[in-house]
């Protein structure tokens, strides 16, 4: 099989952009995806010019840091006190502000390439691209912008929706399967091992990080990365993806 191991979070902290950048040079970590919204996005634009080959996405957010837009472009996302409207907001609305998130996603793109990145996919912070009102915008920068993606129904998706989700993407780059159970005590050189090794592609999203005060301040999800950390780079890992016989591969090897 063929496996892409994809950082989530570049951006979010210093110590996020370090855990990020020393699984992918010393690990298999394949690639990542960014966040524009947060204070280490600055230091991710250094360290992707540092490490060229890294494959580098977007990770698109609503419900994390503060609107690449001004304030008064996109009034329909933010809290009084700037920031995104939280997780629960989106899982919960009945209704989306579809231009606006529009128009915040497209310049988190534009923000990213005008910093010198050159994006191959586009994912999203806690999956919110797919749930089924905002879906079709992810799809459309998608085509837009020529980019991978990742599909995995998690918000009660009927069969007819999937379907139809399905159709939408036959263009666009992404592997066969995702998994997202890399996550909490499933951190284990043994993981690996609960993949099925058949001749198809598959993601799995990972977290590594070194702690600092902007992790600290802002998730629960802690140790966690750093453990994650020591799994991704370490030579039983190396030694179980060998003699599984999975091959490592990025978004632009699809």
């Amino acid at each position: 099989m063929k496996l892409i191991v994809n950082a989530d979070d570049f951006g979010y902290s210093k110590g996020v952009n370090h855990g990020i950048v020393d699984s992918f040079k010393d690990g298999i970590v394949t690639a990542t995806t960014l966040l524009t919204t947060m204070p280490g996005s600055q230091h991710a634009y250094e360290l992707a010019k540092e490490h060229p080959t890294l494959d580098i996405g977007i990770h698109l957010t609503i419900d994390l840091g503060r609107p690449t837009l001004g304030a008064e472009k996109v009034p329909g996302l933010i809290q009084g006190n700037g920031e995104f409207h939280t997780y629960e907001h989106w899982t919960s609305a009945t209704s989306v502000p579809t231009n606006e998130i529009y128009a915040e996603w497209k310049n988190q793109l534009e923000t990213a390439i005008e910093n010198g990145i050159k994006p191959s996919h586009i994912d999203s912070h806690h999956h919110l691209h797919m749930l089924p009102l905002v879906f079709p915008i992810y799809t459309q920068l998608a085509h837009e912008y020529g980019l991978g993606v990742r599909f995995h129904p998690c918000w009660g998706w009927t069969a007819a929706e999937t379907a139809a989700a399905e159709d939408s993407l036959k263009e666009l780059k992404r592997a066969d399967y995702f998994s997202s159970d890399f996550y909490e005590e499933k951190v284990a050189v043994n993981f690996f091992e609960s993949l099925p090794m058949i001749d198809e592609t598959w993601e799995i999203m990972c977290h590594p990080a070194y702690l600092d005060p902007e992790l600290l301040k802002r998730t629960s999800y802690l140790n966690e990365r750093i453990t994650e950390v020591e799994v991704l780079n370490s030579d039983e890992t190396k030694a179980e993806i060998e003699r599984l016989g999975i091959e490592l591969i990025s978004f632009k090897d699809l």
